[in-house]
């Protein structure tokens, strides 16, 4: 079920712009906004237990499309304390962690994980390569995603995607449980045509039993 965010609640509050800003000229300000919504995310973390969830899953978008979005040192500063806590609670609490981080975040990807992150959910991997994602974090942390949604399941031909489907299944899927399939919630925004949603979906099953 999804949890309050703390990257993106502060830049929804402040602007994108004005956070950056505020993580030098005025860090301690900064620092409390971030940890209101990380007590918002632990009371939401408690109130999904209380009603039977699994796990819980957070919103924060680290990535350009080539690469982070700010720099390793001021993640660590001003989010990693509230992301090892909150994970650790929903933990403790027999949940599974999921989080929703597109853009270029191979850097990020092994600090997630030792954060205590479960799964990572990515829209786009091509821009990252799937071989550089297996090698960051392959085995680690599992990865929920489609055929990309920019690239191959935009411009890509039917067998262009079943053949990105076998390298999804070869890379990412051959750590048992290190892939879990899906399709992009909103196709009709992003122009993804349904013969090519049909044919992806259609290689899960197929080269996913294989």
């Amino acid at each position: 079920m999804p949890i309050s965010s703390l990257h993106e609640g502060a830049h929804n509050l402040l602007g994108l712009e004005r956070m950056f800003v505020a993580c030098y000229e005025e860090p301690d300000h900064l620092k409390a906004l971030i940890a209101r919504l990380a007590a918002a995310q632990r009371e939401s973390i408690r109130r999904l237990h209380a009603i039977g969830c699994d796990g819980v899953m957070g919103y924060d978008d680290w990535g350009l499309q080539d690469r982070m979005m700010v720099g390793m040192d001021l993640i660590d500063e001003f989010f990693k304390p509230h992301y090892e806590a909150n994970w650790k609670l929903a933990h403790d609490l027999g949940m599974d962690v999921w989080l929703h981080s597109c853009g270029y975040i191979l850097p990020l990807l092994p600090r997630l994980h030792a954060w205590g992150l479960n799964v990572i959910q990515q829209d786009q991997q091509e821009n990252q390569g799937l071989e550089n994602l297996d090698a960051a974090a392959g085995g680690k942390l599992a990865f929920w995603c489609p055929v990309d949604v920019q690239k191959t399941m935009i411009t890509g031909s039917l067998d262009d995607i079943r053949a990105y489907v076998k390298r999804m299944i070869a890379t990412l899927g051959s750590h048992n449980g290190g892939l879990v399939s899906m399709a992009y919630s909103t196709p009709e925004t992003i122009d993804h045509k349904p013969e090519k949603i049909a044919a992806m979906c259609a290689a899960f099953r197929e080269y996913g039993r294989r």
